[in-house]
């Protein structure tokens, strides 16, 4: 199995006797109670970043991002502070988390691609973990498929919220 491949993990949890569930559940399932996080580390010739972002489930979905370091260029080593928000995603951006979901799950491998997008996502229940999946993907060739990266989402949601930079 190749790095770009999605790979699915089946976990136990300290929480819960039984094991959890192989994967997460959708973006647009996520119920009240459920709580998705997303650590996620993409970069490219020039760029890195790496967020923590949590889904809230419920009516709407809400998601919490923190910007736990980006370098716009690893050649200059800009650091930016990191930074918090808290979006509410609308139907748009619910549908488009899903449509990413499913591409990590099934990748369109890309040859000569630079770019890079890898994490874990970790569903919780109440509290007590019930799923995870790992995943890394080169994402070239995401827009000729009209899906978003996970850092193009964070810009849309802050432009969104109305947070700054």
């Amino acid at each position: 199995m190749d790095a770009s491949t999605l790979i699915l993990i089946l976990a136990t949890s300290a929480a819960s006797p039984g094991p959890m569930d192989s994967s997460v559940t959708t973006f647009s399932q996520l119920g009240r109670g459920d709580e998705l996080q997303v650590d996620v580390h993409g970069g490219g010739c020039f760029s890195d970043v790496r967020y923590r972002l949590v889904f809230h489930g419920g009516a709407p979905l809400t998601v919490t991002v923190r910007t736990v370091s980006t370098t716009y260029s690893r050649v200059t080593h800009e650091p930016v502070d990191p930074q918090e928000f808290t979006a509410t995603a609308s139907d748009t951006n619910v549908a488009a988390l899903d449509a990413l979901l499913r591409y990590y799950r099934n990748p369109v491998r890309k040859p000569a691609c630079t770019g890079w997008e890898a994490g874990e996502m970790t569903q919780l229940r109440d509290g007590v973990p019930v799923g995870t999946e790992v995943f890394r993907i080169g994402p070239c060739g995401l827009h000729e498929l009209g899906l978003l990266t996970l850092d193009q989402m964070v810009s849309r949601l802050r432009d969104e919220s109305g947070s700054r930079r």
